[in-house]
Protein backbone atom coordinates (compact mmCIF):
# COMPACT_ATOMS: atom_id res chain seq x y z
CA UNK A 1 0.00 0.00 0.00
CA UNK A 2 1.73 3.67 -0.91
CA UNK A 3 2.13 6.02 1.23
CA UNK A 4 1.11 9.35 0.14
CA UNK A 5 3.35 12.54 0.36
CA UNK A 6 2.02 14.74 3.67
CA UNK A 7 2.78 17.95 1.62
CA UNK A 8 1.94 19.48 -1.39
CA UNK A 9 5.23 19.69 -3.83
CA UNK A 10 7.67 17.79 -4.70
CA UNK A 11 8.39 15.33 -2.16
CA UNK A 12 11.93 13.52 -2.56
CA UNK A 13 13.19 9.91 -0.83
CA UNK A 14 15.45 10.36 1.95
CA UNK A 15 17.48 7.11 2.09
CA UNK A 16 16.86 5.68 5.56
CA UNK A 17 13.80 3.31 6.21
CA UNK A 18 10.73 5.01 7.37
CA UNK A 19 11.57 8.71 6.30
CA UNK A 20 10.49 11.07 3.94
CA UNK A 21 11.38 14.83 3.47
CA UNK A 22 9.30 16.64 1.79
CA UNK A 23 9.30 20.61 1.39
CA UNK A 24 7.49 20.78 4.14
CA UNK A 25 9.45 19.18 6.90
CA UNK A 26 9.85 15.62 7.62
CA UNK A 27 7.05 13.08 7.43
CA UNK A 28 7.99 9.70 9.91
CA UNK A 29 7.12 6.73 8.82
CA UNK A 30 7.47 3.00 10.88
CA UNK A 31 10.22 0.71 10.60
CA UNK A 32 12.86 1.70 12.26
CA UNK A 33 16.45 3.25 10.49
CA UNK A 34 18.02 0.54 8.73
CA UNK A 35 19.28 1.60 5.13
CA UNK A 36 16.80 1.23 2.11
CA UNK A 37 18.52 0.28 -1.31
CA UNK A 38 20.30 3.29 -2.84
CA UNK A 39 20.98 3.74 -6.26
CA UNK A 40 24.65 3.07 -6.79
CA UNK A 41 27.13 4.86 -8.87
CA UNK A 42 27.23 2.43 -12.44
CA UNK A 43 29.54 2.34 -15.23
CA UNK A 44 28.63 3.26 -18.74
CA UNK A 45 26.67 1.84 -20.65
CA UNK A 46 27.15 0.07 -23.69
CA UNK A 47 28.01 -3.10 -25.22
CA UNK A 48 30.15 -4.60 -22.43
CA UNK A 49 26.53 -4.95 -20.63
CA UNK A 50 25.39 -6.99 -23.78
CA UNK A 51 28.21 -9.69 -22.93
CA UNK A 52 27.93 -9.17 -19.28
CA UNK A 53 26.87 -12.16 -17.20
CA UNK A 54 22.85 -12.61 -17.00
CA UNK A 55 22.49 -13.31 -13.88
CA UNK A 56 24.87 -10.58 -12.80
CA UNK A 57 22.57 -8.08 -14.46
CA UNK A 58 19.70 -9.40 -13.29
CA UNK A 59 21.30 -9.04 -10.09
CA UNK A 60 21.59 -5.32 -10.71
CA UNK A 61 17.91 -5.55 -12.14
CA UNK A 62 16.29 -6.87 -8.98
CA UNK A 63 18.08 -4.20 -6.88
CA UNK A 64 16.87 -1.28 -8.71
CA UNK A 65 13.30 -2.98 -8.78
CA UNK A 66 13.45 -2.90 -5.10
CA UNK A 67 14.77 0.67 -5.04
CA UNK A 68 11.99 1.54 -7.32
CA UNK A 69 9.26 -0.53 -5.72
CA UNK A 70 10.20 0.91 -2.12
CA UNK A 71 9.96 4.39 -3.38
CA UNK A 72 6.30 4.09 -5.05
CA UNK A 73 5.54 1.94 -1.37
CA UNK A 74 6.99 5.09 0.96
CA UNK A 75 6.53 8.43 -1.21
CA UNK A 76 3.51 7.31 -3.76
CA UNK A 77 5.36 8.35 -6.44
CA UNK A 78 3.83 7.01 -9.62
CA UNK A 79 5.91 3.95 -10.90
CA UNK A 80 6.55 5.35 -14.21
CA UNK A 81 8.09 8.33 -12.51
CA UNK A 82 9.99 6.64 -10.47
CA UNK A 83 11.66 4.38 -13.85
CA UNK A 84 12.03 7.40 -15.64
CA UNK A 85 14.40 8.96 -13.19
CA UNK A 86 16.02 5.43 -12.94
CA UNK A 87 16.95 5.33 -16.41
CA UNK A 88 18.33 8.38 -16.64
CA UNK A 89 20.78 7.49 -14.40
CA UNK A 90 20.34 10.77 -11.55
CA UNK A 91 20.60 9.96 -8.11
CA UNK A 92 18.83 12.67 -5.95
CA UNK A 93 20.96 14.18 -3.01
CA UNK A 94 20.18 12.50 0.52
CA UNK A 95 21.99 15.02 2.31
CA UNK A 96 18.60 17.32 2.75
CA UNK A 97 19.33 20.01 0.70
CA UNK A 98 16.80 20.06 -2.35
CA UNK A 99 19.61 19.67 -4.80
CA UNK A 100 20.31 16.68 -6.72
CA UNK A 101 23.96 15.55 -7.56
CA UNK A 102 25.70 15.19 -11.05
CA UNK A 103 24.04 12.70 -13.88
CA UNK A 104 24.98 9.41 -13.53
CA UNK A 105 25.44 6.98 -16.88
CA UNK A 106 22.25 5.96 -18.08
CA UNK A 107 21.08 2.06 -16.54
CA UNK A 108 22.87 -0.36 -19.13
CA UNK A 109 19.40 -1.45 -21.77
CA UNK A 110 19.44 -5.38 -20.59
CA UNK A 111 19.14 -4.24 -17.21
CA UNK A 112 16.60 -1.28 -17.48
CA UNK A 113 14.25 -3.68 -19.39
CA UNK A 114 14.25 -6.18 -16.72
CA UNK A 115 13.59 -3.17 -13.76
CA UNK A 116 10.20 -2.26 -16.11
CA UNK A 117 9.57 -5.44 -16.12
CA UNK A 118 9.52 -6.67 -12.82
CA UNK A 119 8.19 -3.68 -11.37
CA UNK A 120 5.44 -3.42 -13.80
CA UNK A 121 4.74 -6.93 -13.12
CA UNK A 122 4.30 -6.54 -9.39
CA UNK A 123 1.87 -3.50 -9.64
CA UNK A 124 -0.06 -4.87 -12.32
CA UNK A 125 -0.56 -8.63 -10.13
CA UNK A 126 -0.66 -6.56 -7.23
CA UNK A 127 -4.11 -7.57 -6.27
CA UNK A 128 -3.40 -10.92 -6.11
CA UNK A 129 0.29 -10.62 -4.51
CA UNK A 130 -0.54 -9.03 -1.59
CA UNK A 131 -3.41 -11.52 -0.74
CA UNK A 132 -1.42 -14.33 -0.86
CA UNK A 133 1.11 -11.89 1.54
CA UNK A 134 -1.45 -11.78 3.79
CA UNK A 135 -2.54 -15.37 3.97
CA UNK A 136 1.41 -16.35 4.34
CA UNK A 137 2.36 -13.21 6.77
CA UNK A 138 -0.45 -11.69 8.82
CA UNK A 139 1.06 -9.05 9.89
CA UNK A 140 2.52 -8.07 6.24
CA UNK A 141 0.13 -4.90 5.75
CA UNK A 142 0.88 -3.85 9.62
CA UNK A 143 3.25 -1.44 11.59
CA UNK A 144 5.53 -4.79 12.32
CA UNK A 145 6.74 -5.49 8.70
CA UNK A 146 8.79 -2.44 7.33
CA UNK A 147 8.25 -1.03 3.67
CA UNK A 148 11.68 -2.66 2.56
CA UNK A 149 10.58 -5.78 3.42
CA UNK A 150 7.09 -5.81 1.58
CA UNK A 151 8.49 -4.65 -1.35
CA UNK A 152 11.17 -7.72 -1.61
CA UNK A 153 8.00 -9.85 -1.02
CA UNK A 154 6.30 -8.59 -3.51
CA UNK A 155 9.60 -8.52 -5.66
CA UNK A 156 9.97 -12.05 -4.63
CA UNK A 157 6.17 -13.34 -4.96
CA UNK A 158 6.07 -11.99 -8.54
CA UNK A 159 9.32 -13.67 -9.80
CA UNK A 160 8.29 -16.90 -8.60
CA UNK A 161 4.80 -17.02 -9.66
CA UNK A 162 5.34 -14.98 -13.26
CA UNK A 163 8.68 -15.29 -14.12
CA UNK A 164 8.56 -18.89 -14.86
CA UNK A 165 12.32 -18.45 -16.85
CA UNK A 166 13.71 -17.62 -13.29
CA UNK A 167 14.54 -21.22 -10.88
CA UNK A 168 12.62 -20.64 -7.94
CA UNK A 169 15.95 -21.21 -6.12
CA UNK A 170 17.24 -18.40 -7.70
CA UNK A 171 14.18 -16.28 -6.95
CA UNK A 172 14.01 -16.88 -2.91
CA UNK A 173 17.81 -16.56 -2.97
CA UNK A 174 17.74 -13.15 -4.49
CA UNK A 175 15.05 -11.88 -2.12
CA UNK A 176 16.67 -12.92 1.03
CA UNK A 177 19.84 -11.91 -0.02
CA UNK A 178 18.40 -8.11 -1.05
CA UNK A 179 16.46 -8.91 2.64
CA UNK A 180 19.90 -9.65 4.53
CA UNK A 181 21.22 -6.62 3.01
CA UNK A 182 18.92 -3.96 3.15
CA UNK A 183 16.17 -5.28 5.92
CA UNK A 184 17.01 -6.01 9.78
CA UNK A 185 18.69 -9.13 11.83
CA UNK A 186 15.69 -11.18 10.73
CA UNK A 187 14.63 -10.25 7.13
CA UNK A 188 16.44 -12.51 5.90
CA UNK A 189 14.78 -15.82 7.25
CA UNK A 190 11.38 -14.16 7.28
CA UNK A 191 11.89 -13.70 3.79
CA UNK A 192 12.77 -17.00 3.13
CA UNK A 193 10.31 -18.40 5.20
CA UNK A 194 7.33 -16.47 3.30
CA UNK A 195 8.67 -17.09 -0.38
CA UNK A 196 9.11 -21.16 0.45
CA UNK A 197 5.34 -21.16 1.49
CA UNK A 198 4.63 -19.62 -1.70
CA UNK A 199 6.66 -21.55 -3.87
CA UNK A 200 4.92 -24.77 -1.76
CA UNK A 201 1.01 -23.10 -3.09
CA UNK A 202 2.64 -22.66 -6.63
CA UNK A 203 3.70 -26.05 -6.60
CA UNK A 204 0.63 -27.71 -5.34
CA UNK A 205 -1.29 -25.40 -7.58
CA UNK A 206 0.55 -26.65 -10.42
CA UNK A 207 -0.07 -30.62 -9.14
CA UNK A 208 -4.13 -29.68 -9.04
CA UNK A 209 -3.86 -28.59 -12.48
CA UNK A 210 -2.17 -31.10 -14.27
CA UNK A 211 -4.53 -33.93 -12.32
CA UNK A 212 -7.19 -32.18 -13.42
CA UNK A 213 -5.99 -32.40 -16.78
CA UNK A 214 -5.30 -35.71 -17.01
CA UNK A 215 -8.36 -36.39 -15.64
CA UNK A 216 -10.10 -34.92 -18.51
CA UNK A 217 -7.86 -36.57 -21.02
CA UNK A 218 -8.89 -40.27 -19.73
CA UNK A 219 -11.93 -40.12 -19.15
CA UNK A 220 -14.53 -42.20 -20.95
CA UNK A 221 -15.53 -41.36 -24.46
CA UNK A 222 -18.99 -40.76 -25.42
Amino acid sequence: MACSAATAGRTRTSWRLGTVTTSGGTETQSGGTRKAPRRRRRGASGDGAATANLGLLRHQARTLALQALYEVELTGHEPRQVLATIQAGEEEDAAGDGEETEARPAVPPLVQGYVERLVHGVMLYLYKIDPLLEEFAPAFNREQTPAVDRSILRLGTYELLYERDVPPKVAINEAVELAKRFGGERSGGFVNGVLGRVFERREASAAERADANSGGADGPSR
